[in-house]
């Protein structure tokens, strides 16, 4: 009998000393097959777990984890069911999606968030009491992994990234210990968690600062627009919004407009009761915080440039990313990829628009696939956020790039992926590989040079790794 053979037996007969029964799934076992489902079900079939746990506490997360290091096996957390990363092969998903607290206290302006609590539950909770704080584009995200890795949002012009307003946090490390990171006690491994928290440990509680609702606008809306463009318009649209955002750069945010937002190339699109079916276009999409005269007057050099279709909608906070609720949606193979831009091009916009054109004919299923620029104006000096120390090393870093691949057949992949790494080549072009920047969340694959790029800050990270989890369960990826 192999050695692993015999830890999983070993565990799966210490299990029920903590769990019930009916909290452990195999493979053997109604519902196991639905938690397996994830964001993308890329590499599904080489990451199927031996086991899935549902702890309620952190009391029994601790117990699990110390039982799976005993017996030897590897184990994921998981939150939401997002991302790939929460699945293992032959080892154990402790899928916390029965452990949740949420705790706002205005006045502090903050709130406690614990376990699985996801973005529409807090955006909810948040609105009830006038606040707000960064949140992802989908609804259906966990908060805490997407606090810890990095945290990009639309409300980075006013309050910077999401990992910037963690106050405190609590983590269990490998081998089981809690520990409570603040300012004052773990000070290191707090900052290490504004960013990274994902490869030191589960954090299993989080401090974040929250805002008055006011601070995003009139009745705490902003306001969303929706430009549509035939695709052969991409360069003059492009300069355009370069020259919208250069404007509000030169203004330093104090006096200039505040946004967020994407243009991206898409296929087929319905905007309100508008149908723009049968071809290959651009969507704008400015999120402005502001009233929605200001809006149209800001772009207005790119409505001059005659959108076919536009329309207007104010969005309260409580609503963030209902919009996005297809993107959100869980089967079917995606990947994102995200890296930094120093500038906008238009030329170089316009050759990904011509490479997305030529994917869709090579690969019509991969018609939901998306290239998009994001970009977020100069966060505002006055905000007490952007003094935090974190290890992301992004300040300053304004514009980035998605690559969004989006296909139903998993045969498909490697002709996709030639067309992601293409378009990041195109994109890439003429920037020094020490130069390059890559989204920590999403591009796990590239070197941790490109997803931390502040050398001083990698190296102390990497320290703080052999402190902390010197046996890489936590991935090797600081060691």
């Amino acid at each position: 009998m192999s050695d692993s053979l015999a830890g999983i037996r070993a565990l799966m007969k210490a299990l029920p000393t903590i769990l019930p029964n009916e909290k452990i799934l195999t493979g053997k076992r109604d519902g196991y097959d639905a938690a397996c489902v994830r964001w993308s079900q890329i590499n599904y079939k080489s990451s199927v777990p031996y086991v899935i746990v549902f702890p309620a506490t952190a009391a029994e997360i601790v117990k699990l984890i110390k039982a799976a290091r005993k017996n030897d096996i590897p184990f994921v957390p998981c939150t939401g069911r997002n991302t790939s990363w929460s699945m293992i092969a032959e080892g154990m998903v402790i899928d916390l999606s029965e452990y949740k607290g949420l705790s706002v206290e205005p006045e502090q302006g903050q709130v406690t968030v614990e376990g699985a609590v996801l973005m529409e539950e807090l955006q909810h909770r948040l609105a009830e009491k006038g606040q707000f704080t960064a949140v992802a584009s989908t609804s259906t995200i966990g908060v805490i992994p997407f606090m810890i890795a990095g945290g990009y949002s639309s409300y980075m012009p006013l309050i910077g990234y999401a990992s910037e307003n963690i106050l405190s946090a609590e983590m269990i490390l490998a081998d089981g210990a809690v520990v409570t990171a603040t300012e004052s006690q773990h000070a290191d491994l707090l900052w290490a968690i504004r960013g990274a928290g994902q490869f030191f440990g589960i954090v299993t509680k989080l401090v974040i600062r929250t805002y008055p609702l006011s601070l995003i606008g009139p009745r705490g809306e902003r306001q969303m627009g929706t430009m549509i463009f035939p695709a052969d318009r991409a360069e003059q649209v492009c300069q355009a919004l370069k020259d919208i955002l250069a404007a509000a750069a030169a203004a330093n945010n104090n006096n200039g407009h505040v946004s967020s937002g994407h243009l991206s190339v898409v296929k087929n699109m319905r905007v309100g009761e508008n149908n723009v079916e049968h071809g290959h276009y651009l969507l704008l999409a400015p999120e402005f915080f502001g009233t929605l005269a200001q809006l149209k007057q800001t772009f207005k050099p790119v409505l001059d440039l005659g959108p076919v279709v536009q329309d207007y909608e104010s969005q309260p906070f409580e609503k963030h990313g209902e919009q996005n609720k297809w993107l959100g949606e869980k089967g079917n193979h995606k990947r994102l990829s995200q890296i930094a831009l120093r500038e906008i091009d238009p030329k170089k916009f316009a050759r990904v628009v011509r490479l997305h054109e030529k994917l869709l004919m090579m690969v019509p299923d991969a018609g939901r696939s998306m290239f998009s620029i994001r970009w977020h104006t100069p966060a505002r000096t006055d905000i007490v956020a952007r003094k935090t120390e974190t290890c992301l090393g992004l300040t300053g870093v304004d514009l980035w790039f998605d690559i969004l691949s989006y296909y139903t057949d998993a045969a498909l992949h490697s002709k996709v992926l030639q067309f992601d790494q293409r378009a990041q080549d195109i994109i890439r072009h003429g920037c020094k590989p020490e130069e390059s920047v890559s989204y920590t969340a999403t591009n796990r694959d590239d070197p941790p040079e490109w997803r931390y790029p502040d050398p001083v800050a990698l190296d102390l990270l990497r320290k703080l790794k052999r402190r902390y989890d010197p046996e890489g369960v936590f991935t090797r990826l600081l060691l």
